[in-house]
């Protein structure tokens, strides 16, 4: 299994990165945001939320390790 999970990650990568090329060849700007204005703009929402349960559930989820941005290179 764990040799399946490695070999789909860097396919997914390898397409990945094929298809942003493509585009990129196509003229199209790819754009990856500083979502860190986002995260302090939403925070008051988290702080209200805070000691409920649905507030229990935001946390347990903004903990999670963040998705690497994945390359071919990365995935190997």
């Amino acid at each position: 299994v764990a040799e399946s999970v490695r070999l789909q990650k860097r396919l997914w990568a390898e397409m990945t990165d094929l298809a942003l090329e493509r585009v990129r060849e196509a003229g199209v700007t790819i754009v990856r945001p500083d979502k860190t204005p986002f995260r302090e703009a939403v925070q008051p929402i988290y702080d209200d939320l805070a000691g409920s349960e649905l507030g229990m559930w935001a946390e347990r989820i903004r903990s999670l390790p963040p998705e690497p941005d994945t390359t071919a290179e990365d995935a190997q």
